[in-house]
């Protein structure tokens, strides 16, 4: 793959350039489209290649999203760096070729094969670019007319792919990090697109007593404000262990080597959670894009209307990709099955809603662990689904203990350098040394003396 240098100002200079010289109108830049830096500094396009995509970013701007026009800049951006040829060269054997070798070769950067969806992103970019470059923006030219988009190509995935909600709360316990934690249950949740979430600064959430206002600044399809409820506490935690807490401007997602200045980029949210799951036993592929999924298909098995789901996740009303989102069980089924027919229903997916104080019956927000009345809420659904109450209890008896003694044995040595240097100092002063003589006399005078009657305690 071909490295990308992108130094910031010097890439939008090399972007305001271009646009001036193809006599671009100065709104074009205005416009929130993400990638044109790497575009710009990419070394694998060349110049010609750069002017058609900015010309034909300018071109459709009127008619698409900001976010569709960050789609089109990503995918003619790889596809020029895979082609290695000038657009307007460019055969259709050359396009066949580049098709096959995206469909069955190892184009993506971890060696595998991209999915069908991805595929076909690819081919409409190439449809829709050569639509205007070739064919007047009217009709498809020879050399992309036999291209099948294969729009329907349905992408759901099976149910066993899903996490439960079960193995989120695993994985948020086996996070190593207040960040790391704040990210699966802000993305579990919110059911954010990665692009979306990485967008936010500190001034983005506004608390309440019981929720938060998350605002998604930069959207694929247009800014929303969602509430959240079940990631608060997770939320506050990072905040406070933000180094830019009292920053509303700082990146509300920062690496946590850089002082909390740089943010992380998708590639490091993927390794993030790749490593919580592997640490919590979980076997599934799991990555960013998997829990807009979980999100989506758990508001559905819990009776969330369309409507609300398609606002909260960034659809728009019209939207058919919440087909790609249907993962029912055969738990889900079977549940439909008993509440039809006048059966009890055994609602396994009451967790996806809350947890139900075992004290109080207070229903309690996912990813709280206790209770408004002190009761500990996160031990049942752990002892529920992964393993029992008692093992959970020893374990967090014994690290408790792990604490106790660490902070034993730091006071002891502090203890004993102080010693130590209270003896140093007796060697010059003859009244000190006697007075620390006097004191260890008398504390082993009361280790001899036995207990008084009076003191020793008697069981009731």
């Amino acid at each position: 793959m071909v490295k990308q240098k992108s130094n910031g100002p010097q890439t939008r200079q090399t972007i305001t350039s271009l646009a001036g010289r193809l006599g671009l109108p100065a709104m074009f830049l205005d416009l929130k489209i993400m990638g044109l830096e790497e575009l710009a500094g990419s070394t694998g396009v060349s110049v010609r290649n750069k002017e058609f995509i900015l010309r034909f970013l300018n071109h459709i701007s009127p008619e698409v999203s900001e976010g569709r026009l960050t789609f089109y800049t990503h995918k003619l951006r790889r596809l020029s760096e895979w082609l290695q040829k000038d657009f307007d060269i460019v055969a259709e054997e050359d396009l066949r070729a580049i098709l096959t070798f995206l469909s069955k070769g190892n184009a993506r950067l971890d060696g595998g094969k991209f999915s069908q969806g991805t595929l076909h992103g690819y081919k409409v970019t190439l449809k829709r670019f050569y639509r205007w470059l070739e064919g007047d923006d009217e009709e498809y030219p020879h050399k992309v007319r036999w291209i099948k988009s294969n729009g329907d190509t349905t992408r759901i995935k099976e149910p066993e792919q899903i996490l439960t909600p079960q193995e989120v709360l695993e994985m948020i316990r086996h996070a190593r990090s207040p960040r790391d934690k704040a990210i699966v249950s802000f993305l579990y949740e919110s059911g954010a697109r990665v692009s979306e979430m990485l967008s936010m600064k500190i001034r983005h959430l506004e608390f309440t007593a019981t929720m938060v206002k998350a605002t998604l600044p930069i959207s694929k399809t247009k800014p929303r404000v969602i509430p959240l409820i079940s990631c608060r506490k997770h939320l506050v935690t990072w905040i406070n262990y933000h180094p830019l807490k009292d920053d509303p401007e700082a990146v509300l997602w920062s690496n946590l080597k850089h002082d909390g200045r740089k943010p992380i980029i998708s590639q490091t949210v993927g390794v993030i959670l790749k490593a919580i799951a592997a640490n919590a036993g979980i076997t599934k592929r799991v990555y960013a894009h998997l829990f807009r999924a979980c999100s989506i298909t758990h508001k559905q098995c819990s009776g969330w209307p369309e409507q609300a789901i398609k606002a909260f996740h960034g659809l728009s009303k019209d939207s058919k990709v919440m087909k790609h989102y249907s993962h029912l069980s055969y738990s889900n089924l079977e549940q439909i099955q008993q509440k039809m027919n006048g059966l009890p229903v055994k609602d396994s997916t009451q967790i996806s809603r809350g947890i139900k104080c075992s004290n109080c019956g207070r229903m309690n927000p996912l990813f709280v662990e206790m209770c408004q009345c002190g009761t500990p809420t996160e031990l049942k659904v752990i002892s529920n689904g992964h393993g029992s109450l008692e093992s959970e209890l020893e374990a967090r008896l014994e690290k408790k203990m792990e604490q106790f003694i660490e902070g034993r044995l730091a006071h002891d040595r502090q203890m004993e350098r102080f010693m130590n240097a209270l003896l140093e100092k007796s060697q010059q002063s003859p009244v000190l040394l006697k007075a620390i003589g006097e004191i260890g006399n008398e504390l082993q005078i009361q280790k001899r003396v036995p207990p008084t009657r009076a003191s020793v305690t008697t069981p009731t």
